[in-house]
């Protein structure tokens, strides 16, 4: 018996001295959902500690994991730090895909309007708070005088009363723009990243593979699994917690009266989904009481409200989860709005008791405000011209315009300055709900954590039949008309069945169309393309062609899935080969229509680079068809400054900057001197047409000339 315990004993040993001891230093006061203590179970819970559980299990629990309190100076690894100018001597830095912001915030009346602009700068900082080492980083030049302060609000009344210049505060996020009494100087964005010793090479291959290759699916798991936990453990036996599970069998929300806000709600197969569903789920979830939603009515949480100085008499307002800008929609034969001036002395719709309503009354002039309950009420009222603009935010007013297909009618026409919050609210009177709230949606705050970005579009959440009728009707006629023609014709017989079989195939795209974003994108290319071949001085009917076919360059975008073409994120290395893949679709479509050589070499080769680095065939120089060149710059030049589902486009200066870098490169050093050359004339095109317009209309536009 002896025997066999001594041998167990060894054993033991042996396992535990062949792990290799990974110690993680833990910053001090950041206890959150991403890392904490559990006390009751005395272990280190939360999404780092996931993560470094799974990162274990796949290495095969070689490592003995082992967390301390800031023993920076020690520890192999460092968890919720940056990159540093001192750190980078003893580190390496892998990103992590937690984010955060930091702001510097000064009063509305400060007279600076640049922090490059300044040398010095007397400001307040939350200690241990990310915050003061970003700024202090990232602006070396800038001689700060530090005042420490325990709250935000403390910091902001030091701002008021004049005795600092700035507050450095982290996930600052505007609630309303339009009363409030500051304004943000900067709000830079940051990675939460893992320092690992430089010393440690093999382990920092380790975790930063592991990183890159974590499915997002499962990350999004660990993050709302550890959501769910961490909550459950930080209310558990509070008296707001034990106050609202006896008064509450039921919670009703308060979404609104709309079919569709996006991103916040929309409605499929009977059951609510959007970004606001989302988080209300969560808070479901973790405080245990079934969640009723209800258009109108009285309620227990407001879904989505607006922080103001008249609700706050009334309701307490969360941190803000989403930010959204005022916008202006009028109708398509309109102007465009530059300013809230630009609504005097007209009819503005707008919705009844909603803050916006009450924003207007106060900046414009001389204007009637009509009320409606509805967005969609308000479409069909500026449609009918009872009004000159109806006046929403910008998510629900273009998701309303987009999901009722009646962007041949309306637009968007301007979006003004001002910014608003979107917070969940809740009844002063009940302040156990408004803890317990306001805890758990901290969590929740713009750019604070992951959300499932899919629910940030103003995408389609219904079928776009009139969209599928509107490009696969005409098409049908015309290839008919033909068709009836050749058959005429007992020689063209081969031909007849030739357009045939490309009838199919256009009804087969027709039914995939499904990336009408790209609408006023092909209508701004085949200006732009106009304009270039003008400036060529090209042969007038080469310039006509270029013209009439440059829209067509992405046709064959229709055959590739809406989830790749509107994925938020970077494309994986197969899904970017299924979009390469529509050019061969495009060309294949374009021959068969028989529209001629200078069609399909732009829908063919518009991808093709100078150097020979693009594709589909990799060309090179003067090989790619000229026609293409032209196409390619502007196609750039557009793509660069839209909006992306990604990423945010960028201004015409950076974006001739980058053209600038890529001639000889990507383009035709010839073609960019007179792009370069012309370049105010290209900006004018895209500013006066950044409305939406339909594939489909410039698709048959095309065709039937």
């Amino acid at each position: 018996m002896k025997r066999i315990g001594l041998f167990l004993f060894i054993i033991l040993n042996i396992l535990t001295f062949s792990q290799k001891k990974m110690e993680i230093s833990v910053p001090m006061n950041y206890t959150d959902m991403y890392l904490y203590k559990n006390l009751e179970e005395g272990e280190y819970k939360g999404i780092y500690a996931d993560l470094f559980d799974k990162f274990d299990k796949k290495n095969l629990d070689e490592y003995k994991i082992d967390y301390v309190l800031n023993n920076k100076e020690k520890s192999d690894l460092v968890l919720r730090t940056i990159k540093t100018k001192e750190g980078i001597k003893r580190y390496s830095y892998i990103k992590t895909p937690f984010v955060y912001r930091v702001a510097i915030v000064v009063d509305k009346s400060s007279k600076i309007k640049n922090i490059g602009e300044v040398k010095e700068l007397k400001v307040a900082y939350l200690p241990n708070e990310h915050g003061l080492k970003e700024i202090e980083e990232r602006y070396k030049w800038l001689k700060l005088d530090k005042i420490e302060v325990r709250t935000a609000d403390e910091g902001l009344n030091y701002l008021k009363s004049g005795e600092i210049d700035a507050l450095i505060v982290k996930d600052w996020n505007e609630k309303n723009s339009g009363e409030s009494d500051y304004k943000v100087l900067e709000n830079i964005k940051y990675n939460e990243q893992i320092g690992v010793k430089k010393s440690e090479a093999e382990l920092y291959e380790k975790i930063n593979l592991f990183m890159n290759e974590l499915p997002p699916e499962t990350l999004k798991e660990i993050i709302n699994k550890n959501r769910i936990s961490f909550y459950k453990y930080l209310l558990k036996d509070t008296p707001s917690y034990e106050n609202v599970k006896k008064r509450y069998k039921e919670l009703r929300v308060k979404l609104g009266e709309d079919k569709y806000q996006l991103p916040f709600y929309y409605k499929k197969n009977g059951k609510y989904q959007g970004l606001t569903i989302n988080i209300v789920n969560e808070i479901q979830k973790i405080i245990d009481i079934p969640i009723k939603f209800v258009e109108n009515g009285d309620f227990d949480i407001n879904g989505i409200a607006i922080e103001n100085k008249n609700g706050e008499k009334k309701y307490s307002y969360t941190k803000p989860y989403y930010e959204m800008k005022l916008s202006v929609a009028n109708r398509k034969s309109g102007g465009f709005i530059y300013n809230i001036s630009d609504l005097d002395n007209s009819k503005v719709i707008v919705l009844k008791n909603d803050y916006s309503e009450a924003y207007l009354k106060k900046v414009v002039k001389n204007s009637e405000l009509i009320e409606v309950n509805t967005y969609e009420e308000g479409l069909n009222d500026l449609i009918n011209k009872k009004g000159d603009y109806l006046v929403g935010y910008l998510g629900g007013l273009t998701g309303a315009i987009t999901n009722s297909f009646i962007d041949d009618k309306v637009k968007v026409a301007g979006i003004l300055n001002e910014t608003f919050g979107v917070s969940l609210a809740t009844k002063k009177s009940d302040e156990s709900l408004t803890n317990v709230i306001d805890t758990i949606t901290d969590s929740f705050t713009i750019d604070k954590t992951i959300v499932d970005n899919d629910l940030l579009k103003n995408s389609i959440v219904t079928q776009n039949y009139k969209l599928i009728i509107k490009i696969a009707v005409p098409t049908i006629i015309f290839i008919l008309i033909l068709i009836l023609a050749i058959i005429k014709s007992e020689k063209n017989r081969k031909k007849a069945e030739d357009l045939s079989y490309s009838l199919v195939e256009v009804l087969e795209m027709a039914n995939q169309l499904n990336d009408e974003d790209t609408g006023d994108h092909v209508h701004r290319i085949s200006l732009y393309s106009t304009l270039l071949a003008e400036k060529l001085k090209l042969p007038k009917k080469m310039v006509e062609a270029i013209a009439r076919f440059a829209s067509l360059h992405d046709i064959g975008k229709v055959a590739i899935p809406s989830e790749i073409l509107k994925k938020p994120s970077k494309l994986t290395v197969d899904e970017f080969e299924k979009v390469k893949g529509h050019v061969e679709i495009g060309y294949k479509l374009i021959k068969k229509l028989k529209l001629g050589t200078i069609a399909e070499n732009i829908v063919k080769y518009h991808h093709e680079k100078w150097n020979g680095t693009g594709y589909p065939e990799k060309i090179k120089g003067e090989e790619i068809p000229l026609e293409s060149r032209i196409v390619s710059i502007v196609d750039v030049y557009d793509a660069l400054r839209q909006d992306k589902f990604h990423r945010k486009g960028i201004s015409h200066k950076e974006t001739i900057k980058i053209i600038k870098s890529d001639r000889g490169i990507s383009f035709d050093p010839k073609i960019v001197d007179v792009f370069i050359e012309n370049e105010k004339d290209f900006n004018e095109i895209y500013e006066k047409n950044k409305h939406a317009l339909h594939l489909a209309t410039e698709f048959y536009t095309a065709i039937k000339k």
